[in-house]
């Protein structure tokens, strides 16, 4: 968009982009003041320029937003720079417009994306990494600090396999090269080193992330401390070991109640025949 005004900020002439920026035939632009059409760029221009109309030489150069009629926010540069007669004389201004909208767009669209990217990066519990092909870290979220008790020195100075417990690490790089030929893994289970020597245990999942470039292979891992489950589940399968070994005690204890009492009941009975004998025939007899 295009415009050319005189010393008193009336429309000399505008040119098509203009008509289109305006939402305005020609006959409806002409004559006016552009702070009547354009009151947002002319107040900004004005603030950059910090001179009056007449007063102002070179190019000024303002940012504006304009509301338009729809409600969208509409973005552009507005310049201006002055024009002259033969004798020297201003005779007024030429004034343009460059629409930024897109790239405004865009770059709202960038801060939102990076405010969310910080906000997870800096509270987020799970482990997040970025491995390289080889399986070194290029990017760790500092929740690896907190859960694992390392500084970030101490994590940098760490491949991402330095911390596998060992009876998990050839199950860790078999996966870790199927991930690198393509195969997701999902539900991948083991143990960290934490700073104190303890073992945590984790549950992963990875994916490739997309290259267009296709000149490195990077994978994002994201990791969830599984510890207290699994000590959970540990502790109930030894109840439940207790349960069964009280279980088979306590069959054992009544299978032997019935073994005694077996035993028992002949015995009984010879003692109460016994008296029954003695009281009858005496005790010589008896004997």
């Amino acid at each position: 968009p295009l415009y050319y005004e005189d010393t008193e900020g009336r429309i000399l002439g505008c040119n098509q982009a203009l008509q289109d920026f305006l939402s305005q035939p020609m006959m409806g632009i002409l004559g006016k003041k552009a702070k009547e059409l354009l009151p947002e760029a002319e107040i900004e221009w004005q603030e950059s320029a910090g001179l009056n109309f007449l007063e102002a030489s070179g190019i000024h150069e303002a940012s504006f937003r304009r509301m338009l009629p729809d409600g969208r926010r509409h973005h552009a540069i507005f310049r201006k720079a002055p024009f002259f007669r033969a004798n020297g004389e201003p005779a007024g201004h030429v004034a343009t417009f460059l629409d930024v909208t897109r790239l405004k767009e865009t770059e709202e669209a960038l801060r939102s994306n990076e405010s969310l990217f910080s906000a997870i990066h800096r509270y987020v519990v799970d482990l997040i990494a970025i491995i390289d092909q080889e399986g070194q870290r290029v990017y760790t979220s500092p929740s690896y600090q907190f859960v694992l008790g390392y500084s970030e020195k101490e994590i940098e100075a760490q491949t991402s396999l330095d911390l596998i417990h060992p009876e998990d690490y050839p199950r860790v790089t078999e996966a870790l090269r199927g991930l690198m030929e393509g195969h997701p893994t999902q539900g991948l289970e083991y143990r960290l080193r934490h700073k104190d020597g303890r073992w945590l245990h984790f549950e992963s999942t990875a994916a490739l992330i997309p290259d267009l470039s296709g000149n490195s292979v990077r994978a994002l891992v994201v990791a969830r401390n599984i510890t207290e489950r699994k000590e959970a589940e540990q502790s109930r399968s030894a109840m439940e070991v207790q349960l069964r070994q009280s279980q088979k005690l306590e069959a054992i204890g009544q299978l032997a109640a019935g073994i005694a009492h077996e035993i028992n009941t002949p015995t009984q009975y010879i003692g109460v025949f016994g008296g029954i004998y003695l009281a009858e025939y005496g005790s010589d007899r008896a004997n």
